[in-house]
């Protein structure tokens, strides 16, 4: 026992950390302490444990074999302490936000939404962020609670449940655009003429967008195809030189043809499925630890999910 009688609390949030990130960048920013200190803290780890605990590679530090038998113990020792402070401040449950981290896609369609009637309860606990790149990381951690994004987590303590959401496709430009006059003969080849912007979607077209995609299997050419990383840009891209985009869902053409000088029109469906024929539509999911984590019950998470589906189908 004398081994760990100086290893205190904080040592096994880094070590949960730098296990469930692969990172101590990151595990530094999620604990808020600097780097050094992360690094001082798993140089004592490893005089512990006698082990070198995580070495680097090119996927980050991995766990050594001690690490990975260490692992379930030290998890449940920090869940433990974790409920034991919620247990220690009675009103810790009541105060908290459920947090929701959402792709910037849904922010403005669920904050609408939420401040609706039905949901004025759920308002007063809710708090939703855009989702990042350190957002997955967040949720492991505990900082989130839900999540909305393409992006799935290969940890046994995060699940995902599949957001069944309406089928269609919008092209978008603005609305004194040449295609408008051609959408009753449309094809997907009409796109190769004008300038094509899209939004990027972590899990989906980070790499390459379906319609850039679509062109180079079938060997066409194309005139420009950008990517934007926010809605700003992808707005003002539309409002000059023709450019034109899509909106994958009905529920955000809803949203888009509210938008001063831009216009939408429905693509066929045979042209959806050519588009789609080589890479999947997005398929969002809901994010959320593993039952025994959460901070919230069933009735919060039903109203979760209704708040969802409505800001859906409105």
């Amino acid at each position: 026992m004398d081994t760990f009688k100086d290893l205190d609390f904080f040592s096994l949030q880094v070590f949960k950390s730098i296990y469930e990130t692969r990172q101590a960048a990151t595990t530094a920013k999620s604990l808020n302490v600097s780097a050094p200190k992360v690094s001082r803290c798993l140089t004592a780890m490893r005089a512990h444990f006698s082990d070198e605990l995580f070495y680097r590679s090119h996927n980050g530090l991995l766990p050594t074999p001690k690490a990975e038998r260490l692992y379930a113990f030290v998890d449940s020792l920090v869940e433990g302490f974790n409920k034991m402070a919620e247990v220690a401040d009675d009103d810790l449950y009541e105060r908290r936000p459920i947090v929701l981290a959402v792709v910037p896609l849904f922010l403005p369609l669920l904050a609408k939404t939420l401040h609706q009637p039905e949901f004025r309860e759920l308002s007063e606990r809710i708090e939703i962020r855009v989702w990042n790149g350190e957002s997955l990381s967040a949720l492991l951690q505990g900082e989130l609670d839900f999540g909305i994004s393409l992006e799935l987590s290969d940890s046994t303590r995060v699940t995902s449940t599949s957001i069944d959401m309406p089928v269609g496709i919008s092209l978008v430009g603005h609305q004194h655009h040449p295609i408008w006059h051609q959408m009753d003969e449309f094809k997907l080849e009409m796109l190769a003429e004008y300038p094509f912007v899209y939004q990027i979607l972590v899990g989906f077209n980070d790499h390459i967008d379906p319609l850039e995609a679509y062109f180079r299997n079938n060997e066409l050419p194309f005139k420009a195809i950008s990517a934007v990383g926010n809605s700003d840009d992808w707005y003002a891209k539309l409002l000059t030189k023709n450019t034109l985009s899509f909106c994958g869902t009905a529920y955000l053409a809803k949203f888009v043809e509210r938008l001063p000088g831009l216009k939408i029109g429905l693509i066929p469906t045979e042209e959806m499925m050519r588009l789609h024929q080589h890479q999947e539509p997005p398929q969002f999911k809901l994010l959320e630890r593993q039952s025994n984590l959460r901070r919230y019950d069933d009735q919060v998470r039903g109203q979760l999910l209704s708040l969802i589906y409505k800001a859906l189908s409105d």
